[in-house]
Order: C-alpha cells, then sequence, then structure tokens
C-alpha cells in the first residue's frame, strides 16, 4: 500500500500541475467569443450575443472569464481536499484509494477543456494523461464499489472495454470532433455503458452487497443521479433558451454546485 500512496501523491503533483499551467488558456478562451461549432459545443462558452447581453448588464467579457475560472479553481481544490481526507481516514483500504485518485483526477479535469486551450503538446499530452486516469478510474468505481471486487465477474472485460474507449477520445482531439458529428453513436454508446453499469450495480445491490454496503449504494446512486440530472437540465435549458448570458452563468453555476453539494455529505 505505501506504493500505492506514492503514487496517489505523485498523481496529485501532476494534476496539480496541469490544472495551474492550463488556467491561463481556460481564462483566455472563456473571455474569447467562440467562433466555430467545436469550440461553442463546450459549456460555459462565450458568444457574440452573450458579450452583447454582458455589455447591457454592465458586465464584462473578463467578468464572465473570472467567475467561470474561480468556480472551476474551487471546484478542483474542494476535490483535491475531499480526497487527501478519504486518503488520511483509510489509507488501507483500496477502494478508498480509488475513490480519493478518481475525484482528484475526474474533478480536475472534467470542467477545464484542455484539448482546445493553448499549450504546449507536452502540457496537453499531460493534461490528456490526467484526464484518461480520471475517466478510467471512475469506470472501475462504478464497477468495484463498495467492496472493490466486480460482480458479475464478467463486468471486468466491459470496463476494459469502456477504458479502452477513452484512449482515442482523451488523446486524439479528432475523436471528440467525431463525436460531436454522430450523436447518434454517442448516444448509443453511452446508453450501452450506462445500462450495463446500471445492470452490475443492480446485481451487486441485490445479491452481493450487506446492509452497509447497501446504504453506500444508495448514497452513490442519489450523488451520480443528482449530478446527470444537473447536467441534463443544463443542455435543456441551453436549447430551450440559447444564447441567453443570464441562463449559461445560471445553469453553468448550478453545474458546478450539485456535485459539489453532495460529495460535503
Amino acid at each position: 500500500m505505501r506504493f500505492f500512496r506514492a503514487a496517489w501523491v505523485a498523481v496529485a503533483m501532476l494534476t496539480a500541475g496541469v490544472f495551474v499551467a492550463g488556467m491561463p488558456g481556460e481564462f483566455a478562451r472563456l473571455r474569447t467569443l467562440c467562433d466555430d461549432p467545436t469550440s461553442c459545443a463546450w459549456l460555459p462558452r462565450l458568444t457574440a450575443q452573450n458579450a452583447r447581453q454582458l455589455g447591457e448588464l454592465g458586465l464584462s467579457t473578463d467578468f464572465f472569464a473570472a467567475y467561470f475560472v474561480a468556480f472551476e479553481v474551487a471546484f478542483t481544490v474542494a476535490s483535491f481536499a475531499i480526497g487527501a481526507v478519504i486518503l488520511w481516514r483509510r489509507p488501507e483500504d483500496r477502494v478508498a484509494l480509488l475513490v480519493a485518485l478518481m475525484l482528484l483526477t475526474f474533478g480536475a479535469a472534467f470542467f477545464v477543456p484542455y484539448p482546445v486551450l493553448d499549450l504546449s503538446p507536452i502540457w496537453k499530452f499531460l493534461a490528456s494523461t490526467v484526464s484518461f486516469i480520471g475517466s478510467a478510474l471512475l469506470v472501475l468505481f462504478l464497477y468495484v464499489f463498495p467492496d472493490g471486487r466486480f460482480s458479475p465477474s464478467w463486468t471486468r472485460w466491459l470496463a476494459a472495454v469502456w477504458i479502452a474507449g477513452f484512449v482515442p477520445v482523451t488523446f486524439l482531439y479528432d475523436s471528440v470532433v467525431f463525436l460531436l458529428e454522430y450523436p447518434l453513436f454517442t448516444t448509443l454508446y453511452l446508453s450501452g455503458f450506462v445500462g450495463v453499469t446500471a445492470y452490475a450495480q443492480i446485481h451487486r445491490y441485490r445479491r452481493v452487497s450487506n446492509p452497509a454496503q447497501r446504504q453506500q449504494t444508495r448514497w452513490v446512486v442519489f450523488g451520480i443521479v443528482t449530478a446527470l440530472g444537473g447536467v441534463c437540465a443544463l443542455f435543456v435549458l441551453d436549447l430551450i433558451v440559447h444564447g441567453s448570458v443570464s441562463a449559461s452563468l445560471l445553469g453553468s453555476t448550478a453545474l458546478f454546485l450539485l456535485p459539489y453539494s453532495y460529495r460535503s455529505r
């Protein structure tokens, strides 16, 4: 376990370095008008209409950028803090170690679109590495929580498939563009992932877990549903009132706060 704790610290340092290196580029992205379908697909984003509305409210594009950078920093710091507390309280628990590292990497990379930032090749590669680690750990968490074992056992192979699918998505930016251009493929892929993952958790809950583990599972499911509900609500809001800077500010703020409010429990 000493080796894994050392690896946790090393990944934490890498994640912090990537995040700090990416913040100037993220600030520049948020204050610059998006002018193509790919950059405008990332939320939050600043359009020409948003910029005009900000001016009418007496706000600047710098305010828009600083507002969301502040949330990203707060969200990442909270992820680091919660992960560190979990590691400190349960240093010998493999599942706790996995959760702590997942919060660290996934929390720091989830909101920042590193592929579209103006970073050097080495920093983009390191950012992609952090993002891949976070995504892989999230998959593992969904399949082995709360006892650290795959149940049913064949889900280990599906987990490997899902993790392999993150390789082109995180390291090859063209694949992200492909996913944006083919929403049906993306929907089918994500539906398969959600369906199999839900089945695995239901199977574990009904046939494997003890009462304490079932309570843990209920809390996790509640948190995931809350977070996914916030994401869906944000996209629906964006479709209904597309171009409204007030809706963008409120909706994106809620997206940051929902997962944080759950994890603070």
